[in-house]
């Protein structure tokens, strides 16, 4: 596996921040504690209205853009409904469930 230097990831990830045509970035077999740490550097590039949302494998497919809420069965909007940036972490992305890319 090769890996990146250091000084090179932030640069990286400042470049797909300021290129519009980039949709995200997909890092692949990485520690969950090193993915994390990428995750919080590549949301404060984005900006102070980027959100971070962790996924793990208890995630449930209708949870992700739209839920409800508990007893009332009003729509809320889901895990990764969110209006700006938004940095999606799932550590464990083979055990992920397939459904859960867009709609």
């Amino acid at each position: 596996m090769t890996t990146v230097p250091e000084f090179v990831l932030p640069r990286l990830l400042v470049c797909c921040a300021l290129e519009p045509g980039l949709d995200g970035v997909l890092l692949l077999d990485m520690p969950t504690p090193a993915l994390l740490t990428i995750a919080r550097q590549f949301a404060t590039i984005l900006g102070s209205g980027a959100a971070t949302v962790v996924l793990g494998t208890h995630e449930h497919d209708d949870d992700l853009w739209i839920s409800y809420d508990s007893g009332t069965f009003v729509p809320s909007p889901g895990r990764l409904n969110h209006d700006g940036p938004l940095v999606v972490v799932a550590p464990d992305l083979a055990r992920l469930s397939l459904a859960a890319g867009p709609p």
